[in-house]
């Protein structure tokens, strides 16, 4: 089950779990332990998080343009883009994608909210504005949807095994999730 919820998050991202890979891989790897201060809390508004429920019952967040920083994370990136046999260049496939680069990606956030139902579903916030318009284009045979007084798109992106649910919620802010039913 846990596979079937990973693979749903980071169909379209494949870059991404590479990038939280990478930097598992360089921790590992490094001599000693790398250690960061905490990011400050944000005062009112919360953005992207504020769509992450109370009671959700797992919550990964990543912020991709800090960690693309640091050398540790590129030479495990590097690391794992050798091991795939393909010479996969992550970088160039999320850009490919989406139009946006790890630096792009403010954070990438996976929010389980039922794993026993499999409701799940990820958020991206960028630091600049993401092309919509390409992303749409990503997503094949989008139908437009209402519910709930908003507008989401429904489509297949590339080997997702299911059609995605994808909602922007302001010029900085998407979120995709596995299509139910």
């Amino acid at each position: 089950m846990e596979k079937r919820l990973m693979a749903s998050f980071f169909s379209s991202f494949r870059a991404v779990p590479a990038l939280a890979a990478a930097v598992v891989l360089g921790l590992l790897l490094a001599d000693g332990v790398v250690s960061a201060p905490a990011p400050p809390v944000p005062k009112g508004d919360a953005g992207d998080l504020a769509l992450v429920p109370a009671d959700a019952q797992g919550l990964i967040t990543l912020r991709i343009a800090d960690l693309y920083k640091l050398d540790i994370v590129r030479k495990g990136l590097a690391a794992l883009e050798k091991q795939s046999g393909a010479k996969t260049d992550f970088v160039a496939e999320l850009r490919k994608a989406t139009g946006l680069a790890p630096a792009d990606v403010e954070r990438f956030t996976s929010v389980i909210v039922d794993a026993k139902a499999d409701v799940s579903y990820a958020i991206v916030s960028t630091t600049k504005p993401y092309d919509r318009a390409r992303l749409l284009d990503k997503l094949g045979g989008a139908k437009t949807v209402k519910h709930g007084g908003r507008t989401y798109h429904v489509g297949k992106i590339a080997s997702a095994p299911s059609d995605v649910a994808m909602y922007f919620v302001n010029p900085r802010v998407i979120v995709y999730a596995p299509r139910a039913g």
